[in-house]
């Protein structure tokens, strides 16, 4: 019931930050990122959609992450400018599938690890094909990658905080055979060794959080 509630109430955040981002650059300019650099209007908004769509990948699989996809991108055809919703459309989706060539692969290491190692890839991948599908004009791409890694650091710092917090309530066991570091046993959020009923492998050591019959 938890990975339930968690993936349906990141893909509600995911869907609001699609939409979001899609509204502000329709209705407002270019707004200043740092460094002399300026990005389209939305651009925190998308970074925080980034980091949604790793949890929401975590919990929910790489279906929710297209579903959800698909509704922001109808409900921002509805409410911004159908131009900004196909560019976003097109660059979230392609984003989620060098996401998932690098996410699933780092997972098994940590989230923190796979969260800002896929971050990287997609922000660049999303950043230029949006840019090149509703401007034409690669001029903001500096500013979207610099803001879109601010975001990243920000989600990524929360994330360690969660995850200490949660390693302090359940410290590891030492001499555990299952190969969990740290970070790994804390993500989890119950018993660091419980074992999935499918699959028996340590929920801990990176299995995906929504399959575990532990987290039911």
């Amino acid at each position: 019931m938890k990975h339930r509630i968690a993936a349906v109430s990141t893909g509600v955040a995911y869907i609001g930050t699609i939409l979001g981002a899609n509204w502000l650059v329709t209705h407002y300019p270019s707004v200043p990122v740092g460094l002399g650099w300026q990005a389209p209007a939305g651009v925190f908004t998308v970074g925080i959609a980034l980091v949604l769509r790793d949890l929401l990948h975590e919990w929910g699989g790489w279906k929710a992450v297209f579903t959800a996809i698909a509704i922001g991108t109808g409900l921002s055809y509805w409410l911004a400018d159908p131009r900004f919703a196909f560019a976003s459309a097109v660059a979230f989706a392609v984003a989620e599938l060098a996401d998932m060539l690098v996410y699933s692969p780092l997972r098994r290491r940590g989230l923190l690890l796979a969260v800002a190692a896929s971050n990287a890839v997609g922000l660049v991948v999303d950043s230029w094909l949006f840019l090149k599908l509703a401007f034409d004009d690669l001029t903001f791409l500096p500013g979207q990658i610099l803001a879109k890694t601010y975001m990243t650091v920000a989600a990524a710092l929360v994330l360690w905080l969660i995850v200490r917090h949660r390693t302090r309530k359940n410290p590891p066991v030492v001499g555990d055979p299952c190969g969990c570091t740290v970070l790994q046993r804390g993500l989890c959020g119950h018993c660091a060794h419980d074992r999935c009923e499918d699959c028996k492998q340590c929920a801990g050591a990176g299995h995906p959080v929504h399959e575990c019959q532990a987290l039911a």
